[in-house]
């Protein structure tokens, strides 16, 4: 199962699962735009979430992300957003990393796509998957990462995806790309990863 599987569920009985639907729910906490919540603190003041759950147990849907990502999912209203690298193509020769210092890393062996989901708040239907960049990673990063560790965030209007070395990009809620940019590469401490 994808990590984001989990994390989308346990993220939505945070948010969603916990509070009435629809108009009952406060404004405020409709809203999870960032990474630490809404208030930037890590916590949900007026939720009550559940303390245990299992595959069945406590969790109202659960779906299948392609790939794999790291960074928290974000919820605007009735959508939730992830990133994740998709490895795409044959096998390649292991590469791995020459950075000074490097240990516990994943060599490269796959070229990578680079997409944002928006799933159904409700139902955890993919909604859109938008492929941002096709690219060969420069590092494997280290064994606990993935090439999809940036959180996206959103001003309300416009939802912003960072990949590192393979650009910052501002989609509309249909995901559509507005704009893009390339940053150039980046070189973590100890060949660890974006």
């Amino acid at each position: 199962m994808s990590r984001h599987v989990i994390a989308a569920a346990v993220l939505w009985l945070f948010t969603a699962g916990v509070l009435p639907a629809g108009d009952e729910v406060p404004k405020a906490h409709r809203y999870w735009p960032q990474w630490r919540g809404p208030l930037a603190t890590g916590e949900a003041p007026l939720a009550d979430p559940p303390i245990t759950w299992s595959e069945t147990e406590n969790v109202r849907w659960k779906t299948e992300i392609p790939g794999r990502g790291h960074s928290t999912p974000i919820v605007w209203g009735e959508r939730i957003f992830v990133t994740t690298a998709i490895p795409y193509g044959d096998p390649l020769p292991p590469r791995h990393s020459q950075a000074p210092g490097a240990h516990d890393n994943v060599p490269v062996t796959h070229r990578h796509e680079f997409a944002v989901l928006a799933l159904n708040r409700d139902d955890g239907e993919v909604l859109w998957q938008e492929t941002l960049n096709r690219e060969l990673p420069l590092e494997g990063g280290h064994y606990t990462g993935s090439l999809a560790s940036s959180s996206p965030v959103t001003d309300g209007e416009r939802l912003f995806a960072f990949f590192g070395s393979y650009g910052l990009y501002c989609l509309d809620f249909g995901g559509r790309v507005l704009w893009k940019t390339d940053l150039g590469d980046l070189n973590s401490l100890h060949g660890h990863g974006e």
